[in-house]
C-alpha cells in the first residue's frame, strides 16, 4: 500500500488536469510488481478496495471555475481602469482648456469693466457739464431779473429823492427853512416812502408809534400754554391790549408836577392786573406803547408812522432820513453794477 500511494496521486493529478472523474484501474503486466505481503495480511482471494475521489475532484473543478471567473473579472476591471485612465486624461485636457478659456474670459470681463467705468466717467462728466450749464443759465436769468428789479428800484429811489429835494427847496424858497408845516409835509411824504423802502435791519426807518411789540406776549404765552395754544393766545392777548391802548375811554396817566408832564399811572387797576398776571415784560410793552401814542397822537389814539433812529432808539431827523436814502441809493447802484459784472462773467 505504501508503493501504491504515489501512483494513485500521480494518476489523480493527471485525471484532474484532464477534467475527468478518476477511477483507478488494475495494474497491468507492465506495472512494477509490488512486494508480496505476508499471506496472513493480504489473502489472495480478497479484492482491492476502490477509492472514490469524485467529490474532491468536483470541489477542485468548482474552485477552478471560480478562479477563472475571478480572473475574467480582474481582466474586465483592468480594462475598465484603462478606459477610466484614458477618460480622466481626456477630461484633464478638457479641464485645462476650460481653465484657459475661463482665464481669457476673466481678462475680457476686466477689460470690459475698465471700459465701462471710463464710459460712465465720460458720460458723468458730460452730464455734469450739461447740468452746470443749465444751472449757469438759470443763474444768469435770475441775475438778469434781479438786475432789472434793482435798476427799477434805483430809478424809483432817484425819482422820489429828487421829488423830496424839490419839495424842500420850494418850501425854503417860499416860506423859509423854519416853517414847521412844510417840514411836516416833507416828513409825511418821507415816512410814506420809507415804509416801502427800509430794511428790517436798517439804522433809519419807520416805527409805528403806539403799536405793541408782540414778542413779550409770545414768550409769556409759551411758558403758560402747552402745544399750539400759545400762538392763538398770544395773538388774542396782544390784540386785546392794542384795542385798550387805542381806546379814548382809557387814559391811565397822571401828572408829574415836578417835571410838568404826563406819566403812567402805576395804580391803574387794569395795569396792576396785567402786571400781576403776565409779568413785567408785557407790562413794559403796554406802557411803552401808551407813552408813544400819547406823545405822537393823543387826540386820535391811533397808530402813526414816525421816522426813527433804531440804533439810538429815538426819532430821526429829516436830514438823517435823506442821508439814509442817499446811502441806500449808492448801495443800490453798487449792487446793480456788481450784478451786471457777475452776469457778464457768467455769460462768458
Amino acid at each position: 500500500m505504501g508503493d501504491e500511494q504515489p501512483l494513485l496521486t500521480a494518476e489523480k493529478r493527471k485525471r484532474t488536469e484532464m477534467g475527468k472523474t478518476y477511477t483507478p484501474t488494475p495494474y497491468s503486466s507492465k506495472t512494477k510488481p509490488r512486494t508480496a505481503a505476508p499471506a496472513s495480511s493480504n489473502p489472495a482471494n480478497v479484492e482491492q478496495p476502490t477509492l472514490d475521489v469524485s467529490p474532491v475532484i468536483n470541489k477542485v473543478d468548482m474552485l477552478v471555475d471560480e478562479a477563472t471567473k475571478i480572473m475574467d473579472q480582474m481582466q474586465s476591471i483592468i480594462a475598465q481602469n484603462k478606459k477610466l485612465v484614458a477618460t480622466n486624461a481626456a477630461q484633464a485636457k478638457d479641464l485645462e482648456k476650460l481653465n484657459s478659456t475661463c482665464k481669457m474670459k476673466c481678462i475680457e470681463i476686466d477689460t470690459m469693466k475698465v471700459l465701462l467705468v471710463d464710459k460712465v466717467k465720460v458720460e458723468s462728466r458730460a452730464t455734469n457739464a450739461e447740468r452746470q450749464a443749465k444751472i449757469a443759465q438759470e443763474s444768469i436769468a435770475k441775475l438778469e431779473n434781479k438786475l432789472k428789479a434793482k435798476e427799477e428800484e434805483v430809478a424809483k429811489v432817484s425819482n422820489k429823492l429828487e421829488e423830496v429835494m424839490d419839495q424842500m427847496r420850494k418850501i425854503q424858497e417860499t416860506t423859509g427853512p423854519s416853517d414847521s408845516t412844510g417840514i411836516n409835509f416833507v416828513c409825511s411824504n418821507m415816512s410814506k416812502y420809507m415804509q416801502k423802502f427800509h430794511a428790517s435791519q436798517s439804522t433809519i426807518g419807520i416805527k409805528r408809534m403806539g403799536e405793541l411789540n408782540p414778542e413779550p406776549f409770545i414768550d409769556e404765552c409759551k411758558k403758560k400754554h402747552d402745544g399750539d395754544d400759545w400762538c392763538l393766545k398770544s395773538m388774542e392777548l396782544c390784540s386785546l391790549w392794542q384795542v385798550h391802548i387805542m381806546s379814548p375811554h382809557w387814559h391811565p396817566f397822571k401828572t408829574d408836577h415836578e417835571n410838568n408832564r404826563l406819566i403812567i399811572d402805576e395804580d391803574d387797576e387794569s395795569l396792576k392786573e396785567l402786571k400781576d398776571e403776565w409779568g413785567d415784560a408785557i407790562y413794559k410793552a403796554v406802557t411803552d406803547a401808551l407813552q408813544e401814542i400819547e406823545e405822537c397822537n393823543p387826540s386820535g389814539r391811533y397808530i402813526v408812522p414816525e421816522l426813527w433812529n433804531f440804533e439810538e432808539d429815538r426819532k430821526a431827523s429829516l436830514q438823517e432820513a435823506v442821508e439814509h436814502l442817499m446811502l441806500n441809493l449808492e448801495r443800490g447802484t453798487q449792487e446793480v453794477d456788481r450784478c451786471t459784472s457777475q452776469a457778464a462773467c457768467e455769460k462768458i
